[in-house]
C-alpha cells in the first residue's frame, strides 16, 4: 500500500502528505496539461495522453478515497502544543496533595448515582406491566452515496470541466491562426500584384518578340526570346514554361519535317503567288528547294503558308508507325502556334487517342498568353 501511494505522489508531482488543496491543484495541472484535446493532430501523442490522464485520474482517486492527505504541518504549532504539555505537567506535579481528596469525592458521587438506579430498577420492575416498551425507531441510513462514488464524481465533473476549458481554448487558437493566414495570404497575393505590374511590360515585350519569330518560322528565336525574359511571378513563370516547351516542340517538327524533304523529298502540285510547283526536294534552316518545270529554286520559308507547311507535313505521317502519334501531337502544336485551331484540335485529339500522355498536354494549346 505504501508503494503504491507513493506512486500515486509521484504521478501528481506532489510530496506525501500534501495537503487536500494542493494535491487538488496539482490534479487540476497535471490534468490540463496531458488532456488529450490538445493533441487533435497527433494521433501518437493524443494515445500517449490518454494513458497518461488515465494514470492521473487513478492516482487522484486512490489518494482521495483513502483520505491519507492533511493539511500542512507548522512548527510554531507544534512548539505551542509542546509548551502547553510542559505547563499541564507542571501543573499537575504542583496539586499532587489534592488528589487524594478528589478520589474521596469521586467515591461518593458514585456510590449516590448505583444506589439511585438501584431504586430506579425496583420501581420500573412493580411498575413494568402498566408501561409499554418504548417503539424501536429506526434510523434511515444516510442517503448520501458513498465517498469513494462522491470522489469519483467529482474527478469526473473536473475532466468535464477541463475538457470544456481546453476545447475553448483549441477553438481560440484555431481562429487566430486562421485571422493570420488570412492576413498572410492578403499580403503575399498584394506582393505578387504589384511584382506582376513591375514584370509585365518586359514580359509582354518577350512576347511579342516570340509571335514574330513564330511567323516567319524562326523557332530557335522564338526560344531564344522566351528565354531572355526575366520574370520571378508565379502565373508569368508559368506561362514562360509553357512557351519554352512549346518552343521546343516547333523545333523539333521543323528538324523532322526538314529531314523527311531532304531524304525523301514531297511530290504534289503547290501553287502560291500565283505559281505553280511540283514538289519540295529539299530544305535548311533558312530556305525550301521548291521544284518547278525547269529545276529547282530557293525560297525562304515564309514563300509558303503555314496551312501549306502542316499539309506537307502531315504526309510524311504513315499511320500505325511507332512516331505517328509524336509527329501528329508536333502538326497539333503547329498548327495551335500558326492559329488553325480547327487542325490543331483534330491532329492532337489523334495523337492522345495513340498516345494518352498527350491527353495531359492538350491545356498547353489554347491557354491564352498573358498581355
Amino acid at each position: 500500500m505504501q508503494r503504491a501511494l507513493s506512486e500515486c505522489y509521484q504521478t501528481l508531482e506532489v510530496e506525501p502528505g500534501a495537503s487536500l488543496e494542493d494535491i487538488k491543484q496539482a490534479y487540476r495541472q497535471m490534468a490540463r496539461v496531458w488532456h488529450p484535446d490538445r493533441f487533435p493532430n497527433d494521433p501518437k501523442l493524443q494515445a500517449k495522453a490518454q494513458e497518461k490522464l488515465k494514470q492521473i485520474n487513478l492516482a487522484y482517486e486512490q489518494i482521495c478515497r483513502r483520505g491519507v492527505y492533511g493539511p500542512p504541518r507548522h512548527p510554531k504549532q507544534s512548539t505551542s502544543v509542546a509548551a502547553s504539555g510542559k505547563d499541564t505537567e507542571s501543573s499537575a506535579s504542583g496539586n499532587k496533595r489534592s488528589w487524594a481528596q478528589y478520589a474521596a469525592i469521586g467515591v461518593v458521587i458514585i456510590a449516590v448515582v448505583v444506589f439511585a438506579l438501584l431504586g430506579a430498577r425496583r420501581s420500573y420492575n412493580r411498575e413494568g406491566a402498566s408501561h409499554p416498551p418504548a417503539p424501536h425507531i429506526e434510523i434511515p441510513p444516510s442517503e448520501s452515496p458513498p465517498l469513494e462514488l462522491q470522489q469519483s464524481g467529482r474527478v469526473a465533473e473536473m475532466d468535464t470541466a477541463l475538457s470544456h476549458e481546453l476545447n475553448a481554448e483549441q477553438k481560440s487558437l484555431e481562429g487566430r491562426v486562421n485571422d493570420q493566414q488570412r492576413a498572410e495570404t492578403a499580403t503575399r497575393d498584394q506582393q505578387r500584384k504589384k511584382l506582376l505590374e513591375k514584370e509585365a511590360p518586359a514580359w509582354n515585350a518577350a512576347v511579342a518578340n516570340y509571335r514574330q519569330k513564330i511567323a516567319i518560322f524562326d523557332f530557335t528565336g522564338a526560344l531564344d526570346a522566351i528565354n531572355a525574359a526575366k520574370v520571378s511571378e508565379p502565373s508569368l513563370r508559368e506561362a514562360q514554361a509553357g512557351l519554352q516547351k512549346k518552343a521546343r516542340w516547333l523545333i523539333e517538327w521543323k528538324n523532322k519535317l526538314m529531314d523527311d524533304l531532304n531524304r525523301t523529298h514531297f511530290s504534289g502540285a503547290i501553287a502560291e503567288g500565283g505559281a505553280q510547283y511540283t514538289g519540295i526536294d529539299g530544305a535548311n534552316v533558312q530556305k525550301l528547294s521548291l521544284k518547278n518545270p525547269y529545276g529547282s529554286a530557293q525560297f525562304p520559308w515564309t514563300k509558303l503558308t503555314p496551312k501549306t507547311l502542316f499539309s506537307v507535313s502531315t504526309t510524311f505521317i504513315q499511320p500505325n508507325a511507332p512516331d505517328a502519334a509524336d509527329r501528329e501531337w508536333l502538326s497539333a502544336v503547329f498548327a495551335a502556334e500558326t492559329g488553325d485551331s480547327k487542325a490543331a484540335s483534330e491532329m492532337a485529339e489523334k495523337a492522345a487517342a495513340a498516345k494518352p500522355a498527350y491527353r495531359n498536354q492538350s491545356s498547353l494549346l489554347w491557354n491564352t498568353l498573358r498581355q
